[in-house]
């Protein structure tokens, strides 16, 4: 008797032990459900924070499980990021598996075809990414994934070309900013190459910073030139700059100007277009002064070697973001900002009432008195800020 109650007493502890084990197998199969933190985003407008997501590249589609109690989904928390980004609640995740998983991953679009340029892809992606990523722990595996939108906050299109030529200059930068993470961009070609991808956690949109902020706009300009090879020196020897601009927004008497200065020193036109993100940032060591009409070209000002100085020009009256270039530029350094006030020196475009397209005329006699005042801020501490000459 007593050793069938010994029996009876084995087999219920070995039946509890089984059960205990299936259910343990069962909660590390479950899949967790997300937290969704919405926060101030600079683009769009909200950042979206989410744990525990699964990016389906069969369906294309970012999945999580939803928190059964809550009513806090993706779509109804992430405002302005909800429309460019497929992301749904999945009840059917218990079942997959991950092929591939990231503690981290960064879904941003840099909208390529539909008005991105240089000053864009500085200003809208490489910063504020870079604010987030800075202070990473090296160990910690990152996956950021570039995406490109079918229009302005519309949904992405995974059909994008922007990503098959690796020469291409937003390439290029991309791939400086992902640095020792993983660089997987979002297009037709991650259906083929990937199964499911699992992120423990993950962010879409680019966070809300200050371009005000010299702590981050200083180190962002440092680890450019780091990556990249370029040596961040003080300038040695005088030399301007002027940027040609060949579609919009462009100086009509560009070889007058060249040959005033070249008077008092030495001076060339410079044409960014065709040249590397490494040789657009090489090319800008070579001036003390770089002067150029508000536009893309004017933000290889950020790289100038320090002491030199950066010059906006500002067409009449123009409705241009030029605020947003002369807070970044003053940032690094010595700057200048000149506004024409003559309107009979502006040539307008047809049906553009804000004058954010003239062509400009820019008077000899400002602009050398302009080139001779931003001579005099070389390498000096104290600066001009001034809006308007």
């Amino acid at each position: 008797m007593a050793n069938d109650n010994q029996d009876i007493s084995k087999l219920l502890v070995s039946k509890a032990l089984l059960l205990i084990t299936i259910f343990t197998n069962l909660c590390i199969a479950t899949w967790p459900t997300s937290n969704i933190s919405p926060l101030r985003g600079h683009y769009p407008p909200v950042f979206c924070k989410m744990s525990h997501v699964l990016l389906d590249t069969k369906d294309k589609v970012f999945k999580y499980k939803q928190d059964p109690t809550s009513q806090n989904t993706y779509d109804s928390s992430c405002g302005a990021a909800a429309g460019i980004w497929s992301v749904r609640p999945d009840d059917q995740l218990d079942s997959l598996t991950c092929d591939k998983t990231y503690d981290e991953g960064y879904v941003f679009t840099m909208y390529f075809f539909f008005g991105s340029n240089y000053f864009h892809l500085h200003y809208d992606m490489m910063i504020p990414l870079f604010s987030e990523l800075r202070n990473k722990d090296k160990g910690t595996k990152i996956v950021l994934m570039p995406s490109v939108e079918s229009v302005r906050l519309q949904a992405m299109y995974w059909e994008t070309q922007a990503f098959r030529d690796e020469s291409k200059y937003w390439y290029q930068m991309l791939k400086v900013l992902a640095s020792s993470h993983i660089l997987l961009p979002l297009d037709d070609r991650i259906h083929s190459n990937y199964g499911n991808i699992c992120f423990k956690s993950i962010s879409f949109g680019t966070p809300m910073y200050s371009s005000k902020d010299k702590g981050l706009i200083l180190p962002y300009i440092q680890f450019i030139k780091e990556e990249l090879g370029v040596r961040h020196e003080q300038v040695t020897k005088d030399k301007v700059g002027i940027i040609k601009r060949t579609n919009r927004r462009r100086i009509l008497n560009e070889g007058e100007l060249v040959k005033a200065v070249s008077s008092i020193t030495s001076v060339e036109l410079v044409d960014f277009s065709g040249l590397t993100f490494k040789q657009q940032v090489e090319k800008v060591q070579e001036y003390s002064v770089l002067v150029g009409m508000n536009g893309a070209g004017l933000m290889n000002g950020l790289f100038l070697s320090p002491g030199a100085v950066a010059v906006q020009l500002v067409p009449f009256r123009a409705d241009v973001n030029f605020k947003e270039f002369g807070v970044l530029l003053r940032n690094r350094g010595p700057y200048l900002e000149w506004h024409n006030e003559h309107a009979e020196l502006s040539q307008e475009i047809p049906n553009d009432p804000y004058h954010g397209q003239s062509d400009t005329t820019v008077q000899v006699a400002e602009f050398i008195g302009l080139i001779k005042k931003a001579l005099q801020l070389v390498n000096s501490d104290e600066y001009s800020d001034k809006t308007e000459l």
